[in-house]
């Protein structure tokens, strides 16, 4: 039977504007850490400017061994580029 679960990233120091945090919930299965499979991705979660904790968003987990992973990112920005006059 699946159960919903979340996990909160805790945050030291001070991060500019602008990073999200990407959740993975991953399954541990027998022969150590190497074997584990992605069970759950949420979708990326803005960090607010002075947060100390981010929570994840509610995943879907059945019986067994888990851990969860906790990516930072900045999102791509808008790249501008032009194509130069040929005469």
């Amino acid at each position: 039977m699946d159960v919903s679960v979340h996990d909160t990233a805790r945050i030291q120091g001070t991060l500019p504007d602008g990073y999200q945090l990407v959740f993975e919930l991953w399954k541990r299965h027998s022969g150590g850490i190497s074997k584990v499979t992605l069970n759950a991705a949420a979708k990326p979660v803005d960090v607010r400017l002075g947060a100390t904790k981010v929570r994840s968003p509610e995943v879907s987990a059945g019986a067994g061994g888990y851990h969860w992973r906790e990516r930072l990112i900045r999102p791509a920005t808008t790249v501008w580029s032009s194509t130069p006059n040929r005469a």
